[in-house]
């Protein structure tokens, strides 16, 4: 589900903060929450793993702990490394999704990898989503996943959004709907975001260019318009995610 996927490679391109209600940052705590899906963060130029949640180091039967910092082809077979290699490549230089399958290091079990990029600013990540090689199953996750990584959202003390390509709303967590000034975040569904957020047409043409360059746009202190008339200050990242059957914008919302 490519809301999840938004939500996390926003997560992933603005300042991490400590979440009130949870110890942990909250990027590591998505990732950890999304239990059910094996996720790992590459280093586009090289290939090298900064993320991996409990999921993927039980898949690969890998220490979490030595997975971090190791090149993602010492997980798996030889025979695969050169496929591995182009497809992250691929991913780099394109910006085009790759979904392949390989062999673990040990032999025992073949792994399909779904790889996508994320930029942020001059710094390019490849998204890995891992599992079990099946015809059937969509390699954008399940519904629990998808459950687990929303309900830990939907909680959060910032406002997070995610749109289609011309910025109507598909998702919106409570901290937005508090900051919009209405009831619930159902209410924001299928509005504009331009209806709250007072985005000049610099700002918009920055969310195309950036959109088809498939990189993270930083626009700081906008404004916020709430239902009530009043407005107030915030930071906003967003993330184009144009892989996948619904192309889409994930939004991070601060109060400044």
């Amino acid at each position: 589900m490519n809301e999840v996927v938004a939500l996390l490679a926003v997560l992933r391109a603005s300042p991490l903060r400590e979440a009130p209600r949870g110890p942990a940052p909250l990027a590591d705590a998505c990732l950890y929450a999304a239990a059910t899906e094996a996720v790992l963060m590459l280093e586009a130029a090289t290939g090298s793993i900064i993320e991996a949640n409990p999921a993927a180091a039980r898949l690969l039967c890998v220490p979490r702990t030595r997975l971090l910092g190791a090149s993602l082809l010492q997980s798996f077979d030889g025979g695969a490394a050169l496929a591995l290699t182009r497809a992250i490549n691929l991913v780099r230089r394109e910006g085009t999704a790759q979904v392949l399958t390989a062999r673990t290091r040990d032999g025992r079990s073949e792994v399909q990898l779904a790889l996508s990029l994320v930029r942020v600013g001059p710094e390019s990540y490849v998204l890995a989503r891992l599992g079990q090689p099946a015809p059937d199953r969509r390699t954008d996750g399940d519904g629990v996943t998808t459950s687990v990584v929303l309900d830990l959202i939907g909680e959060a003390s910032e406002g997070f959004v995610v749109t289609d390509p011309e910025l109507h709303v598909l998702y919106a967590n409570q901290a937005f709907a508090e900051l919009a000034g209405i009831d619930s975040p159902q209410q924001a569904l299928g509005h504009s975001l331009v209806r709250w957020l007072e985005l000049t047409q610099a700002d918009l043409t920055a969310l195309a260019v950036q959109r088809a360059r498939r990189e993270a746009v930083t626009v700081h202190e906008t404004r916020l318009r709430a239902a009530s008339g009043k407005t107030q200050g915030v930071e906003l990242w967003a993330v184009a995610v144009a892989d996948g059957e619904q192309p889409c914008w994930g939004f991070r919302l601060h109060s400044v």
